[in-house]
C-alpha cells in the first residue's frame, strides 16, 4: 500500500478528501465534476464548513472508489452518538 493511502486512513472526512484530490491533482471543479457535485458544495466540505450529507458520502465513493469510516466525521458538525 502506497504511503499516501496509509496517512489518509487516519484522517478526517474533509482531511482524506483534501489529500485525496491533491494526490489525483484534480482541481476542486474537477473534483467536483467527477462526484456530482457543485464546486461551491466541494469547497464547504473540503473546508469541514457543511455536514456530509449521504448522498455526497455515497457519491464520493463510488467516484474514488474509497470509504470513509464513521470517525472520519467526528468533530466536522455530525454530532457524536452518547456513549452508555
Amino acid at each position: 500500500m502506497q504511503q499516501g493511502a496509509n496517512e489518509a486512513m487516519a484522517l478526517k472526512f474533509s482531511d482524506k478528501l483534501n489529500l485525496l484530490r491533491r494526490m489525483k491533482r484534480w482541481t476542486i471543479k474537477q473534483m467536483a465534476e467527477k462526484i456530482g457535485v457543485s464546486a461551491d458544495r466541494l469547497e464547504y466540505l473540503l473546508a469541514g464548513k457543511h455536514e456530509p450529507k449521504a448522498a455526497d458520502i455515497v457519491r464520493i465513493q463510488n467516484a474514488l472508489e474509497i470509504y470513509f469510516d464513521p470517525e472520519d466525521f467526528e468533530g466536522e458538525g455530525v454530532p457524536e452518538r452518547p456513549r452508555i
